[in-house]
């Protein structure tokens, strides 16, 4: 990792560049209101990855009885490959293992191979496809990594 490169919780101050971030790496990207609105809500994990240049990547997650659902994990196109999305994702899990962790949840776009390959490299497995999940009608692939 960089050194100058810190996992922080998102604030107010970074929605805006969080919003960017959605807008440069997502089909269907959220809102800065939606953000705000998960920020306010106050039930989601939300983290950047705060770099020299700014938020460089983040993730929304939320917690319920020992499972840990992944909404959002957002690395800058720029600094792909460089384990922004690893770092975020392990720091959830250094966050949550002590207070239980049983098992992390995601779903993906069955088209989205560099995703999928991400996310077995992290240990995650595929249990199961919700079909017509995305708005264009795409199915999504649930995957889990489960932690003993």
């Amino acid at each position: 990792m960089n050194p100058s490169e810190i996992i922080r919780p998102l604030t107010a101050a970074d929605l805006d560049a969080v919003a960017a971030l959605e807008r440069l790496g997502l089909e269907g990207p959220w809102s800065r209101e939606a953000l705000a609105a998960e920020l306010a809500d106050g039930h989601a994990d939300l983290l950047v990855c705060d770099g020299s240049e700014g938020v460089i990547g983040y993730v929304c997650a939320l917690w319920l009885a020992g499972e840990l659902e992944i909404l959002r994990l957002v690395a800058h196109p720029q600094h792909r490959r460089r384990k922004v999305a690893q770092r975020l994702l392990d720091a959830l899990i250094e966050q949550y293992r002590p207070r239980g962790l049983e098992r992390m949840l995601l779903e993906v776009r069955t088209s989205n191979d560099v995703a999928l390959l991400f996310y077995r490299q992290c240990g995650f497995r595929r249990c199961g496809r919700r079909r017509r999940y995305y708005a264009d009608g795409e199915d999504a692939l649930l995957l889990e990594r489960l932690f003993p």
